[in-house]
């Protein structure tokens, strides 16, 4: 009313769809520090945003159609399925690929056909797909067999992505069959396996992890010794953490070592106490940062 517009005003225009978004995002979500999904849903209703969204998707170009299928999957805008569902096979991947993450929130027909296919998932896809998965999962809605489609994906890179998806959303019961990739000689399949049952904090995956120690490269053993402090449990982890120390050949290794058996328990504490007492001078550098709080509260423990 104060700006005057007249009461069949409708949005024609992508350089109007900004304004509008703009004026939103500065006057009341910078203003308030929240969003209001009522204030949304009165503005798409008012402006006739919605219809100009869908407007769009019939009639403009691919990199309109593109940067509409993203507005509507950041905003949550209810939109039809059927226009949708015309781009999911469209020959534009970027495109396609927008309309398939749409389709894993909004639909219950096939929602996950993104997924069923041996297209190498780019580091943005693997962002926006867990991005997707996490929004399902909070609406409750059904998430994807990802055991069935780990086994079916030859793409490696894919079903190593799938696995640690599977640590994210899978069912308990799911966990279980992911100790077979324990096995795997593949350094991506058998790290993302870990970084499930470290996630999960899988009890019964630690010694089939421990077993992989001696043939993994010093980059997965350094995992190894992350995720068993991230499961916590076990038998004698602080005597195989002093056994790493033992057989490792580089300082990166023992320095992550020592952090972990610090951090584990008191009886890990004993223990670098008794390998500092055996260390050799170069080493006691190690054990200085280890044991003082100040260099340790700067470093943390990531998977």
């Amino acid at each position: 009313k104060r700006m005057a517009l007249p009461k069949d005003y409708a949005i024609s225009s992508q350089r109007e769809l900004d304004f509008w978004f703009r004026i939103y995002i500065v006057d009341h979500v910078k203003r308030v520090r929240e969003v209001n999904r009522s204030n949304e849903m009165i503005l798409l209703r008012v402006l006739h945003m919605r219809e100009y969204l869908e407007h769009t998707l019939l009639e403009g170009t691919t990199s309109q159609r593109i940067s509409v299928m993203q507005a509507v999957r950041y905003l949550s805008i209810p939109m039809n399925g059927g226009l949708v569902a015309r781009l999911v096979n469209t020959k534009n991947y970027l495109l396609r690929r927008e309309a398939r993450l749409f389709y894993m929130v909004n639909t219950y027909d096939e929602p996950f056909e993104m997924i069923d296919n041996d297209e190498t998932f780019t580091l943005w896809d693997r962002m926006e797909i867990h991005l997707m998965m996490s929004q399902t999962n909070a609406m409750g809605k059904p998430l994807p067999p990802f055991y069935a489609q780990i086994q079916q994906t030859k793409d490696i890179p894919n079903k190593a992505f799938l696995i640690q998806e599977l640590g994210y959303f899978g069912a308990p019961e799911d966990i279980e069959l992911l100790l077979q990739y324990l096995d795997s000689t593949d350094d991506r399949i058998f790290r993302a396996a870990v970084k499930s049952f470290a996630h999960r904090e899988y009890e019964p995956a630690v010694e089939p992890i421990k077993a992989n120690y001696r043939r993994s490269s010093p980059h997965t053993r350094r995992l190894i010794l992350r995720s068993l402090l991230k499961i916590h449990a076990g038998d004698d982890i602080e005597d195989f953490y002093a056994w790493c120390y033992d057989v490792s050949p580089d300082f990166k290794t023992k320095r992550a070592i020592l952090r972990c058996l610090w951090e584990y328990s008191l009886r890990g504490k004993r223990k670098v106490v008794l390998l500092r007492r055996a260390a050799s001078p170069k080493e006691q550098v190690l054990f200085l940062h280890i044991q003082n709080e100040i260099l340790r509260s700067t470093e943390t423990i990531k998977l």
